[in-house]
């Protein structure tokens, strides 16, 4: 038995240890009799070295049962009285055990179960700095994974080859989530079955099952058929085969779901009108991945655009002086200084001096007005577009420190909007000049 010989009134009692052994329950009742569970206490005995009582932080702090196979509820840590003051001020508890975890003095640590269970409800990745005997213990594993309430599987990297090649261990995480197929050994990867129970799960699972899988056409198209963003990760080899994006394109044309094809295939594919148009006329963005050749072709550039007008950016330069392009390219009416800030400094000068021009790039972003001819700089409507345009909208969030950087940017924006103008003084400018400042 233990015998409790006195409390000593802090967070320490002093104890004689025979050899022995209790059951799990005995010495439950012992620390439910005789130690607060509010508390966190150390235990300390004749020959200095430091016990600590574990059910208080198990049972009480985090709301665990312990499970130890009858094993004494008592560890030793190896820590002086002096190591012992520089620590006993730290709160709360969960403060030590990092301290413990983060400063390991010896491998009695390492290997002791019941430290390594205490420091996992710490946190899941401590997994890493136990024994390698310790890692290959299924309770130390589950509870590193599943300690924290939120499933952490990343500390299944640190697992030893043992359990990377046990299928029924592998087999219980891919059924929590397909995705940790990645965890397993080589030689289980290649299994069909776990490699269809990880799909099944996790369709996001592709990234991490064996390569020659990802180059199997009957397994990917069914794949693809559930979710083309799937696509990166097939084979390169079925990447750059037309005949799998042709039936891609089948799906994609009645689903409209974003894709990644253009990005992940051939030159070869991105210089295939049959291939580039339709997903195109679903992403126009995609215009950048498409080869120079199709960059001048004007069906394609056009039905990128019309999808997204900000794709303009990747057509060929010759686009430039189309006036229908362009009109095309500023459609819409929300402001975007990210894609038009300076969209109308490289024009003509022709097209510098169209209104319809102009006034398009000046609601696009006010600030385009300093690229504009004379003449329309100094026109009416073209500067009240440009100053009801001047930044975006105030966003009622926004903290203090942001709101005076937004100020700034205003004032900056609409000084150079009224520059080169003669319509300073107008009153109808100078009432839109107010309007936009008393906003913020």
């Amino acid at each position: 038995m233990i015998n409790i010989l006195f409390l000593t009134g802090e967070s320490y009692l002093t104890i004689e240890v025979d050899n022995t052994v209790m059951n799990y329950n005995e010495i439950k009742t012992l620390f439910t009799s005789h130690i607060k569970l509010e508390s966190y206490y150390m235990i300390v005995n004749n020959n200095e070295n430091i016990y600590t009582n574990l059910y208080d932080i198990y049972e009480v702090k985090y709301r665990k049962n312990i499970v130890l196979n009858n094993e004494l509820n008592i560890i030793i840590l190896p820590y002086t009285y002096e190591e012992v003051n520089k620590i006993k001020n730290y709160k709360p508890s969960y403060i030590l055990i990092h301290w413990f975890v983060d400063n390991f003095p010896n491998d009695i640590l390492k290997n002791d179960k019941l430290f390594a269970l205490m420091t996992l409800n710490s946190h899941s990745m401590n997994y890493k700095l136990l024994s390698d005997s310790l890692k290959e213990d299924p309770q130390i594993i589950k509870n590193a994974v599943f300690s924290n309430g939120v499933p952490n599987y990343e500390c299944l990297a640190y697992i030893p080859k043992k359990c990377k090649e046990d299928k029924k261990f592998i087999e219980f995480f891919i059924n929590c989530n397909g995705k940790n197929i990645k965890f397993a050994s080589p030689e289980l990867k290649k299994d069909l079955e776990l490699t269809h129970l990880a799909l099944n799960n996790n369709i996001f699972a592709i990234e991490f099952i064996d390569q020659a899988y990802r180059d199997n056409e009957e397994l990917m198209l069914k794949i693809l058929n559930k979710n083309i963003i799937c696509f990166e990760y097939i084979s390169e080899r079925l990447r750059y085969d037309k005949k799998i994006i042709m039936k891609c394109l089948n799906q994609l044309l009645i689903n409209l779901n974003f894709n990644q094809i253009l990005q992940f295939t051939s030159d070869t594919n991105r210089n295939d009108k049959e291939i580039v148009l339709p997903l195109i006329s679903i992403n126009g963005d995609d215009l950048q991945y498409v080869s120079n050749e199709l960059r001048r072709d004007r069906e394609i550039v056009f039905t990128a655009v019309k999808n997204c007008p900000s794709a303009y950016v990747y057509a060929d330069e010759l686009f430039f002086d189309d006036k229908e392009f362009l009109l095309l390219s500023l459609a819409g009416e929300h402001y975007d200084e990210e894609n038009y800030i300076d969209f109308l400094e490289n024009l003509s000068n022709t097209l510098q001096d169209d209104k319809d021009i102009v006034l398009a790039a000046v609601k696009k972003c006010g600030t385009n007005i300093k690229f504009a001819s004379e003449r329309l700089r100094n026109d009416k409507d073209v500067v009240m577009e440009a100053l009801k345009n001047c930044y975006y909208e105030q966003d009622k969030f926004m903290k203090n420190d942001e709101i005076l950087r937004f100020k700034k940017k205003i004032n900056k924006n609409i000084d150079i909007i009224l520059k080169d103008t003669n319509l300073k003084n107008d009153s109808d400018v100078l009432q839109q000049v107010i309007k936009k400042i008393k906003l913020v």
